[in-house]
C-alpha cells in the first residue's frame, strides 16, 4: 500500500532515479502557491480610479499566472497549486499519501503567505 512505502521511493520517478528532495517539492509549492494567490486577488483589486477591473483584465492575469507558474515549477513539483489536485493525485496513485500531506501544508501555508503579503 502506498501509505507505507519507504521514503525513497517517495522521490522515485518514472525511470526509477531518486529525484528532486522533499524540501525543494515543498517549497515550490508553497512559493508557486503563494504567488498564484498575491497576483489573482491583486488582479481583482480596485485601483486608484475606483472603476473595477475589466473581466478580461481579471481572467487573463489569472491565467497567465498559472501559466507561467507551472512554466517555473512544474519540472520541480507537477505544480498542483491547489489541495484539490494534490488529493486527486492520490486518489490516481501518481503520488503517495506521505508526500501528498507535504503538497497540502505547503499550499495552504502559501496561500496563506500570498494572501498575508497582499493584505
Amino acid at each position: 500500500m502506498l501509505l507505507f512505502a519507504d521514503l525513497k521511493s517517495v522521490f522515485r520517478d518514472h525511470q526509477g532515479e531518486v529525484g528532486w528532495t522533499l524540501v525543494t517539492i515543498a517549497l515550490a509549492e508553497f512559493v508557486g502557491t503563494a504567488l498564484l494567490i498575491f497576483f489573482t486577488c491583486l488582479s481583482s483589486l480596485v485601483g486608484m480610479s475606483q472603476d473595477p477591473p475589466v473581466p478580461l483584465q481579471v481572467a487573463l492575469c489569472s491565467g497567465l499566472t498559472v501559466a507561467i507558474i507551472i512554466q517555473i515549477f512544474g519540472h520541480i513539483s507537477a505544480a498542483h497549486l491547489n489541495p484539490a489536485v494534490s488529493i486527486a493525485a492520490v486518489v490516481l496513485e501518481q503520488i503517495n499519501i506521505p508526500l501528498a500531506i507535504v503538497y497540502i501544508v505547503s499550499e495552504c501555508s502559501g496561500a496563506i503567505v500570498g494572501f498575508g503579503l497582499l493584505k
